[in-house]
C-alpha cells in the first residue's frame, strides 16, 4: 500500500513538561503502580503549572517499584505526540489560561499518517479505492490514534484553520460500522479536558475560498463519503442529530444550505432549521431523499446518506 502523507519529523530539544517540584507532602501522591502513598511525583505543564495526567509521573521507590511514565510515552500510548519548547522560567504562569486552548497544528499534522493501521481509512480504501480514500483523508485532515488499535481522529477545524476539537473513534475496517463504546477526545489525551474551545462543524475549514452549496449531515464518516459522490457541494458534519445548533450554523452565513439528517431526523432538523437558518443562510432546505426512499427496516436501523450512496460505485453514481 502506498502512502501519500509524509511523516513529519521535528527536533526534540526541550519539553513542555517537568516533574513537579517538591512543595511538601501535598505535592507527592499515591503511586498508581505500587499504591504507596506520598511516593509519586507527577509531571506538570510548565506553561500552566497544571498536572498533565494523574498517571504520568515517577515513583520515588525506584528499587522496589520503578514506575516511570513519561509525557512522551503517555502521548505515544494514546496516539498523540507533541513536543513544544518550554516557556522561559520568568514567563511561567501559576494561573490557569484565560482563553481555551486550541489543538496545536503539529498534533494534527503528526496524526495524519499511519493510514495503513487506521480502520476507517482501510474501510474507505475498500469501498472507494486507495487514491480516493487517501485524498479525502488528507482533505478532511483525518488523524490516526493509538488510543485503540485502528483508531481514527476527526478534527473540528474552523475557517481560521484552528483545530477546536478532536474526536477519537473506532470503526470496523470491514463493515465501516462504528463502535459506540469507543469515544474519546484529543483534549482529554492532552490533559486539557477543561480547556476546550466551542465546537464547530467537522470540515468547516473547507468553506474558505468558494461559494459552493453547503450540505450538513450528522456523522463525520457520512460527510467524508458524500464528498466523493457529490463533490459539487461542501459536506460538513455536526456530530449527531442533537448537535446541530446556532453556534455552529453561524458559519453558514449567506450560504445555500441543504440539511441531510439520518432517517428519523427530518422533523427535528426542519424545526431547528426554521429557528436557526432564515436569518443566516441565503437559502436552506431539508432533503427528503431518505424520507421518500427509506423502508421501515431502514428507518428502524437509522439509515444515513452514506448507506444509500455506498450502494453504487462512485464512478457509476449519477445524482
Amino acid at each position: 500500500m502506498s502512502h501519500k502523507c509524509q511523516r513529519f519529523e521535528f527536533p526534540m530539544k526541550q519539553f513542555q513538561y517537568s516533574l513537579q517540584p517538591y512543595k511538601g507532602v501535598r505535592s507527592r501522591f499515591q503511586c498508581p503502580n505500587c499504591n504507596t502513598k506520598e511516593s509519586f511525583v507527577r509531571y506538570i505543564d510548565l506553561t500552566t503549572d497544571s498536572v498533565l495526567d494523574p498517571s504520568v509521573g515517577r515513583c520515588n521507590r525506584e528499587d522496589k517499584c520503578g514506575y516511570h511514565l513519561k509525557p512522551k510515552d503517555f502521548f505515544d500510548k494514546n496516539g498523540v505526540r507533541i513536543d513544544r519548547p518550554v516557556q522561559e522560567p520568568h514567563k511561567v504562569t501559576h494561573q490557569p489560561p484565560s482563553r481555551p486552548l486550541f489543538i496545536e497544528s503539529i498534533v494534527v499534522q503528526r496524526s495524519m499518517q499511519g493510514y495503513d493501521r487506521n480502520n476507517l481509512v482501510l474501510y474507505l480504501i475498500k469501498v472507494l479505492g486507495e487514491n480516493r480514500a487517501l485524498d479525502v483523508a488528507a482533505k478532511y485532515r483525518i488523524g490516526t490514534s493509538k488510543k485503540w488499535p485502528g483508531g481514527t481522529i476527526f478534527f473540528q477545524i474552523d475557517q481560521k484553520g484552528l483545530a477546536r476539537r478532536g474526536k477519537v473513534m473506532l470503526y470496523d475496517p470491514s463493515t465501516g460500522r462504528r463502535d459506540h463504546n469507543k469515544n474519546h477526545s484529543v483534549h482529554a489525551l492532552l490533559g486539557r479536558s477543561h480547556e476546550k474551545p466551542a465546537e464547530c462543524f467537522f470540515g468547516e475549514h473547507l468553506l474558505n475560498g468558494n461559494n459552493k452549496t453547503v450540505c450538513v449531515v450528522e456523522s463525520e464518516k457520512t460527510a467524508v463519503i458524500a464528498s466523493i459522490y457529490l463533490p459539487h457541494c461542501i459536506w460538513l458534519a455536526c456530530g449527531g442529530l442533537s448537535m446541530l445548533n446556532y453556534n455552529k450554523v453561524k458559519a453558514l452565513r449567506k450560504r445555500n444550505v441543504i440539511l441531510y439528517p439520518d432517517l428519523g431526523g427530518y422533523k427535528l432538523w426542519t424545526e431547528k432549521g426554521e429557528i436557526f437558518l432564515p436569518k443566516i443562510a441565503q437559502s436552506w432546505k431539508v432533503s427528503t431523499v431518505l424520507e421518500k426512499n427509506g423502508t421501515q427496516e431502514e428507518r428502524k436501523n437509522g439509515l444515513d446518506l452514506a448507506d444509500y450512496l455506498l450502494r453504487y460505485k462512485p464512478e457509476e453514481f449519477n445524482f
